[in-house]
């Protein structure tokens, strides 16, 4: 693994890491790394984390974004300027994310075997890294081999969220918010059986939230927040559980736990979400090559 975040690197992703096809870990993340999308980080056979969140990625995803990283179930672009459409190609090849394999649980970790006082011995040595999780940034200094999480929070993706996206059933954590995406919220995302947080706050998605989401029995985190939706929000199970600030922002949603009845109307425009823009930049900083 390499584990680079929470510097002041600057410049590209160095096209000499797609040399190391033995990485599992690449956390690059809290930079200042001015690049497009580095796709061809999918020929590395045995990745299956990246993180590049906080950085200043820009321009839309290639096409062929989705035919690498076979093995990828955690990535993490929040926090860049990346834009264009998501599109239903990418959600199809992520195969790592599309399966359930709980039966054998154990940490991400490489075993090195070492020689100390004339005795051979091994030792693991655990993988580690940090990304946004359930809506907070968390370290992981072990990650479980089942830990599957995409963030694209605080980015200028536009179009529809691609039906093809309920086909990765082992998926746990999803985030799209604060981007510009349109359309309805696909029925597809209660197949997501295995979603424990779902945050879709902060775009521009119309039409009626899914009674499918109802289906989603592990969530412990959602929000549709400040979106065009309309209609009765769907009860049944965790959708339940949450309160007002999960729905607010939508003037035509109605019903619990809001306390707009439905049956009434309001003639008010919604309001557009509000995206958020860098803090600032460090006055020094170091270059990436």
């Amino acid at each position: 693994m390499i584990n680079l975040a929470n510097n002041q690197l600057q410049g590209h992703v160095p096209r000499s890491l797609a040399n190391c096809s033995s990485f599992e870990v690449l956390d690059l993340g809290n930079n200042f790394i001015t690049d497009i999308f580095p796709n061809w980080l999918g020929v590395l056979p045995e990745l299956q984390a990246l993180a590049l969140g906080s950085n200043r990625l820009y321009g839309a995803l290639p096409v062929r974004f989705g035919l690498g990283f076979p093995n990828l179930r955690i990535i993490d672009l929040s926090n860049n300027k990346l834009t264009g459409n998501l599109s239903n190609e990418i959600f199809l090849n992520w195969h790592a994310m599309g399966v359930q394999n709980q039966s054998q649980l154990m940490y991400m970790a490489f075993t090195k075997s070492l020689r100390v006082s004339s005795f051979d011995t091994e030792n693991s040595f655990y993988y580690n890294i940090e990304i946004k999780y359930k809506g907070r940034e968390t370290k992981y200094e072990q990650i479980l081999n089942i830990l599957t999480n995409i963030d694209l929070l605080n980015n200028e993706f536009v179009g529809k969220i691609p039906d093809s996206i309920g086909n990765l059933i082992g998926l746990q954590a999803l985030n799209l918010s604060h981007n510009k995406l349109i359309g309805s919220i696909p029925r597809s995302l209660g197949d997501l059986s295995n979603l424990e947080s779902l945050d879709l706050s902060c775009n521009l998605l119309s039409g009626e939230i899914p009674q499918q989401l109802t289906k989603l029995t592990f969530l412990e985190i959602f929000s549709v927040s400040y979106n065009h939706l309309t209609g009765a929000i769907p009860q049944g199970n965790q959708l339940n559980t949450f309160g007002n600030d999960s729905f607010e922002g939508n003037i035509g949603l109605c019903g619990s736990p809001l306390s707009n009845n439905c049956g009434k109307s309001k003639a008010q425009s919604p309001p557009q979400p509000q995206h958020n823009s860098y803090d600032g930049e460090n006055e020094e900083s170091s270059t990436l090559v």
